[in-house]
């Protein structure tokens, strides 16, 4: 508790601090374009706040990760994300053979979007009904756009399942590659994305 009280904190104190200046606008068009492995739109294991736009199905494939099976999205390999009403988003995703192809679902909402003076919310939980030694983990983040869209810093909480701290910066270079870098509540992952397309990336991550 005392760690997701910290996360609370440290986000009010972040937003505080937005209100007091004056940042770019943006649209999830700039970096809401990459998905964590569970299918949700956002870094590689930490969701930011953008979801995928309505009427729009993703799908994703992620290599096992030698992270452990306690990290968010552990069990995911094969995903596939829905935007089927506005601001939401479901993602379903199976595990591989050697975790007995866990089918797992996710979900965020998007409470509020980002302006000049405050950053997008939302929340959502990850991991719905996987298998192994933790369950669901409920979170909320939200994300700050920089420089007209071109960086994005991301804030949160995780609640349940996993606790703690959930961080993420990305960095984009041009209009095809990011820089990605994150705390997921147990460690800091890096990854490099290029974007193919509108909702196409191919990326190497830790």
């Amino acid at each position: 508790m005392r760690r997701v009280a910290g996360a609370v904190g440290a986000l009010s104190v972040w937003w505080l601090a937005l209100s007091m200046g004056a940042y770019a606008r943006t649209d999830d068009d700039s970096c809401g374009r990459s998905a964590t492995i569970t299918g949700l739109t956002g870094l590689i294991r930490v969701p930011n706040a953008y979801v995928l736009k309505q009427e729009r199905l993703r799908i994703g494939y992620t290599p096992p990760m030698g992270a452990g099976s306690e990290s968010i999205g552990a069990r995911s390999s094969v995903s596939a994300t829905v935007g089927m009403v506005p601001r939401t988003e479901f993602a379903f995703t199976l595990g591989p053979s050697s975790q007995d192809y866990d089918l797992v679902v996710h979900g965020k909402l998007s409470i509020l979007d980002a302006s000049d003076r405050w950053p997008a919310v939302a929340i959502g939980v990850a991991d719905v009904a996987r298998n192994g030694p933790k369950g669901s983990t409920g979170f909320i983040v939200a994300t700050m756009p920089f420089l007209n869209g071109q960086v994005a810093l991301t804030l949160g909480g995780a609640f349940s399942g996993n606790q703690g701290l959930l961080a993420g910066l990305q960095v984009r270079l041009g209009d095809s590659i990011e820089l990605q870098a994150e705390y997921d509540t147990e460690r800091v992952n890096y990854g490099v994305a290029a974007m193919l397309g509108d909702r196409v990336f191919a990326r190497v991550a830790t």
